[in-house]
């Protein structure tokens, strides 16, 4: 996960143009560090498994919803700490990740 932040003045200082530009560019560099650390973790996970060094345990889809079900009220029970936007973005992230595994056929 990368993250950039702008102070608000100077973003409101840029134009049209210049904001598209710059959201562009965190959209492609996002999706590039998301793609290599993929590839990274999956490549260190190989070498772990071929190695014998640990033993890890992939949950199957229906043991992640039964976890994901089980700890849904967690986030819910800080939503005024932690905000209502952060919950839709992790939802959200939740909805691109299942859908990133169906198509790639999941843990299983």
């Amino acid at each position: 996960m990368c993250s950039s932040t702008v102070n608000k003045t100077t973003w409101d200082k840029l134009s049209p143009k210049q904001r598209a530009a710059i959201e562009s560019a965190m959209a492609e560099t996002t999706a590039w560090i998301r793609q290599y650390a993929k590839k990274m973790n999956d490549r260190a996970l190989a070498e772990m498994k071929a190695k014998n060094l640990i033993h890890i345990h992939m949950q199957t889809n229906k043991e992640k919803e039964a976890w994901k079900k089980r700890l849904a009220p967690v986030y819910y029970q800080f939503k005024d700490t932690i905000g209502t936007q952060v919950l839709e973005e992790w939802k959200k992230l939740g909805a691109d990740e299942r859908a990133l595994q169906k198509r790639s056929g999941g843990y299983e």
